[in-house]
């Protein structure tokens, strides 16, 4: 996957808008599972406050061959999922974080307790389910808890595009098929 645009290198607060291609059940750590069903958007909301700043932080998020390591990884190596959408605010601010997870608490469905957030005691999860049917619906929501959580940041989007790969060739009928 790549994301359209140049990513910022300052640090800041992020949400990945994830789309659900298939009905999966995916296992995020030793004790947690993430149900998802076909058509279902999640969002994760993140922060990259150390080197690299948001461009590594969401480069890594973007790439499927990677050691698993965050729950969200867990998420965006399996193929069931696929990034749509990434929001995100430069910000130096170590709260924002919290704040908009806590937002999105208000405005979304909360996912599995537990889930990002090990080092936010005032939110037990940080991922979500959208109630509304498209990545930009769910764009515009989690907008606005940036922007209720970092006063004067406008969050920037970037959209992402999966990699295009060059159709299968048919093979005729008895070529090497495997079937006897």
């Amino acid at each position: 996957m790549r994301v359209i645009g140049d990513l910022p290198v300052s640090g800041g607060v992020y949400a990945l808008i994830l789309k659900c291609g298939r009905d999966a059940t995916i296992r995020a750590g030793s004790r947690l599972s993430v149900s998802v069903r076909s058509g279902e958007i999640l969002v994760y909301v993140g922060s990259a406050l150390g080197p690299g700043g948001l461009r590594a932080r969401v480069g890594r998020h973007l790439r499927r061959d990677k050691r698993v390591r965050w729950h969200i990884d867990y998420l965006t190596v399996n193929d069931a999922i696929s990034i749509g959408l990434v929001i995100l605010c430069p910000s130096d601010t170590r709260g924002g974080e919290a704040c908009i997870a806590g937002e999105c608490a208000s405005r979304l469905i909360p996912g599995p307790k537990g889930f990002g957030s090990s080092d936010d005691p005032r939110n037990p999860t940080h991922l979500f389910r959208s109630p509304a049917g498209s990545v930009e619906q769910t764009a515009s929501i989690v907008g606005e808890c940036f922007k209720s959580c970092l006063p004067g940041c406008e969050p920037a989007r970037f959209y992402v595009v999966e990699p295009t790969r060059p159709p299968r060739r048919e093979r005729p009928a008895g070529e090497g098929s495997g079937w006897a």
